[in-house]
């Protein structure tokens, strides 16, 4: 009897050893509901989550270094805590943490900084927020909540956010979601801004002034009536009275419910146009016209303490003014729709002379332009984000805003390594990436690592289905190798995006009505989940699709894409993703040619036969890249470009050229280190460039092109090559009529894939291959015998990318330059 009671008392001795575990102190001063009190139970909760303990709270007075003590530094001068002299200099997001093994003290220049402080802490103890949603959060198992550890910090950026567009749809989770990773990620901070368009809001503030008074707009406007978009003529002085007026109100209430920081925007609203009445020029162009009032405001409301005004430095006014402004202008310079001839990081620069804080608003990612598809958005890409965080940071910019969207898993790793960035620009981007892949992921990290890589390099905006058939291949890999229902979850999340990424892909195929709904459909179950666009899907697919009346807000309660609101699945979720994985075949074979940094003339490496090799100019959109070779230095090396064919381009830069020594790399170049530059502004008008300078070599050539559509062409002197890779597609009009290029198909290369939009091919033996026109597709096509060699693209025109042959297209054989490794 006594034996068969020996393993239940064992239970109970367990059990009460669990319960009677000493209680773990967490030392702080609050008031019952502020922010402190919100900050310790922030930590209790999650601790409780990792060691199971009695957590007990008390006050500093009674506190001997027996647990955690959480203050800010005012608590700590009051209690005569001795903290580094240093934390002082470090502003309002200053962090002070020192812990042993016994007990820790957690110190914040302010309460938002003592909760950074807690989730710093929390991250140093093995907690991770990765992405949005519970199940991407990593709990550790703990043997303690302490760790030996000194950190004295603060933030590189003084604000850090991500504005997801389209929101939420009233989604509550969707919304929570991404504010608690924002939250623990360190993401905010303590000049918490509002920038935006504002002229809208200021005119309806004192609507009826303004409808009395048309003449304080800058277009004719009828007494009585207001502009749907509003500009000023700030040459009124009344209408700059009544703007501070507004201004002012505002500020007051700002104070009034302990807003900080005080600030206001004036930021016009959005799109061209200024005032052009004689008395405005007098004042000067967009940029004058926007910072003279700016600066007026400023002037009235700098006598509140901490009141800033804001702007941006965008599309019109994006190059500073010639004024003289106000220390309290804070000014925000967009990484896009610029219309100077120059870089961002030029105008932080040339901004920061201007004024005492500068931001830069990068767009992330629009769904309208990137459909959410593999490696087509910024914030996709880590590399880039390291790069230009890095870069902006160093020419002055202190506030980071992204504009970005809902999505999870395409951005998931880039806005993890965001995250990061804007806190530290020198954080170890390589040891963040594989920290989030092990915590995420575990056992089935390496082939998710093969499938993040790759998507970051994804060449088009619908894949190929070699790239469909790895992708499932490996998350399929990766739900193999897992070993919990954790890990099992959140694959799921990436089946669910790779579902919607191949419904796209059959609507790109077969635009039907069918198919947009199965894909609207999609959207709506899975909503909540966030691993793709799904908000900006419902809104925005059925439009982009060819049919609007599909679009969420044509019908918000009855469209037939909402007849099924149940979430889909664990076991849908699977059965999806095995179907789709079926579909796609990887065709073996396929050799991969990479970018080069010496090259040699086709005609060194093949013969180019006495044939007709019809050529013709080649009319291109977007960044382009050639390589070209100079071989002696002459009047007769030029190159002449046509621009403007774009009937409304989006950005009306000047299409620039620049000319680097090669690096081997697309794209990837410093301004700094252009050996020329060159800038085309007149619309459809040759200009000629004069290379005599360029002594013998080769160069990498870069065209800037902001949609207007271009034709370049190289003098007969100069041997080129155009460079297409994945990191840098290519995309082609027929204002100059169908294009016509020439690649080279080494020996004993068996087949390729072709991605196109239009294009017919013909191999060296004569072999005519017709593709179907208007057609997004990939196609593999079979080298058979005699086919290596020259091959011609003909009546091309839009996207078109091929994988498996060496990427440098010519414009004809005999000026063509390839890669020095196909040289034998």
């Amino acid at each position: 009897m006594f034996r068969k009671l020996l393993p239940l008392l064992s239970v109970l001795l367990l059990t009460a050893r669990l319960y009677s575990q000493p209680g773990i102190i967490i030392a702080a001063d609050f008031q019952k509901g502020d922010s402190v009190q919100k900050v310790v139970e922030l930590l209790a909760t999650e601790l409780k989550k990792g060691f199971a303990a009695n957590y007990n709270i008390r006050g500093i007075a009674s506190y001997g270094c027996d647990g955690l003590l959480l203050l800010t530094t005012e608590q700590a001068r009051k209690y005569n805590i001795t903290l580094p002299k240093e934390i002082r200099s470090l502003g309002p997001e200053g962090i002070y943490i020192k812990s042993d093994k016994n007990c820790a003290t957690l110190v914040g220049n302010s309460a938002l900084a003592l909760q950074e402080a807690v989730y710093m802490y929390l991250e140093q103890l093995g907690y991770r927020w990765l992405i949005p949603g519970e199940e991407w959060n990593v709990v550790p198992k703990l043997g303690s909540v302490f760790r030996k550890m000194s950190v004295l910090t603060k933030p590189d950026y003084e604000f850090r956010t991500i504005a997801n567009g389209h929101a939420y749809l009233n989604s509550e989770k969707l919304r929570s979601d991404f504010d608690n990773w924002a939250r623990a990620n360190r993401m905010g901070g303590a000049f918490n801004i509002w920038l935006g368009h504002n002229y809208e809001a200021i005119v309806a503030a004192r609507a009826e002034d303004f409808k009395k008074h048309p003449e304080y707009f800058s277009e004719p406007v009828a007494k009585g009536t207001l502009p749907a978009i509003p500009k000023f003529n700030v040459a009124n002085k009344n209408l700059v009275k009544l703007v501070t007026e507004v201004a002012e109100k505002d500020i007051q209430r700002q104070i009034a419910s302990n807003h900080t920081p005080l600030f206001f925007s004036m930021e016009p609203s959005d799109g061209g146009g200024h005032c052009t009445t004689p008395e405005c020029l007098a004042i000067g162009g967009p940029s004058d016209q926007v910072f003279y009032l700016a600066n007026e405001v400023a002037k009235v409301i700098k006598k509140y303490p901490g009141a800033w005004v804001g702007s941006y430095a965008y599309y019109q006014h994006i190059v500073p003014t010639k004024y003289k402004l106000e220390p309290n202008i804070f000014v925000m310079v967009t990484n896009g729709f610029n219309l100077s001839k120059y870089t961002t990081n030029e105008l932080l620069g040339m901004w920061a002379k201007k004024v005492s804080k500068t931001g830069v608003y990068e767009y992330l990612s629009v769904y309208e332009n990137d459909m959410d598809m593999p490696g087509k958005m910024l914030a996709s890409k880590p590399g880039y984000l390291q790069k230009t965080i890095r870069e902006f940071h160093k020419n002055g910019a202190r506030v980071y805003q992204g504009e970005s969207t809902m999505g999870w898993i395409s951005r998931g790793l880039g806005q993890y390594v965001l995250s990061k960035l804007v806190w530290n620009v020198n954080v170890d981007v390589d040891s963040l990436k594989k920290d989030f892949f092990e915590k995420a992921f575990e056992q089935s990290a390496d082939p998710m690592k093969k499938l993040y890589a790759a998507w970051e390099k994804n060449p088009a905006g619908i894949p190929l289905e070699n790239e469909l058939a790895s992708w499932h291949s490996l998350v399929g890999e990766a739900y193999q190798k897992a070993n919990s229902e954790k890990i099992k979850q959140r694959l799921e999340q990436v089946m669910v995006y790779l579902h919607y990424v191949v419904l796209f892909t059959e609507i790109q195929k077969k635009r039907t009505e069918e198919n947009v709904i199965k894909a609207l459909r999609y959207a709506w179950r899975t909503m909540e989940r966030g691993s793709f666009a799904t908000v900006p899907a419902m809104v925005s697919l059925g439009n982009y699709s060819g049919f609007g009346n599909l679009a969420y807000y044509s019908n918000t309660t009855g469209q037939p894409w909402m007849d099924n609101k149940t979430p889909v699945t664990s076991s849908e979720i699977l059965n999806d993703f095995r179907t789709d994985a079926k579909k796609f075949k990887k065709t073996e074979g396929i050799i991969t040619y990479d970018k080069a940094d010496k090259f040699v003339s086709l005609k060194d490496v093949t013969d180019i036969p006495k044939t007709s090799y019809p050529e013709g100019p080649h009319s291109m959109l977007g960044t382009t890249q050639y390589i070209i070779e100079i071989k002696k230095q002459s009047a007769d090396n030029y190159f002449e470009i046509i621009s403007g064919y774009s009937a409304a381009p989006p950005v009306a830069n000047n299409v620039f050229i620049n000319f680097y020594k090669p690096t081997g790399s697309p794209i990837v170049v410093e301004e700094e280190t252009a050996l020329l530059k060159f800038e085309q502004s007149r619309k459809l008008e040759k200009d000629r460039f004069s290379l005599a300078g360029l002594k013998p070599g080769f160069y990498s050539v870069v065209v800037g092109d902001y949609a207007k559509m271009f034709i370049l062409q190289f003098s007969a002197s100069i041997n080129h090559s155009l460079l297409i890779m994945p990191e840098l597609p290519v995309q082609t009009s027929t204002v100059g009529g169908y294009n016509t290029f020439y690649f080279y198909v080494p020996p004993g290369l068996k087949r390729f894939t072709v991605m196109k939009t239009n294009m017919n091919l013909v191999s060296p033996a004569g072999r005519d291959i017709k593709m179907p026109i208007n057609t997004a597709e990939s196609v593999t096509i079979e080298v058979g015998p005699r086919e290596s060699g020259i091959w011609r693209i003909y009546n091309q025109a839009g996207f078109f990318y091929i994988q498996g042959v060496p990427p440098y297209f010519g414009q004809h054989p005999s000026r063509m330059l390839v890669p020095g490794y196909l040289k034998k």
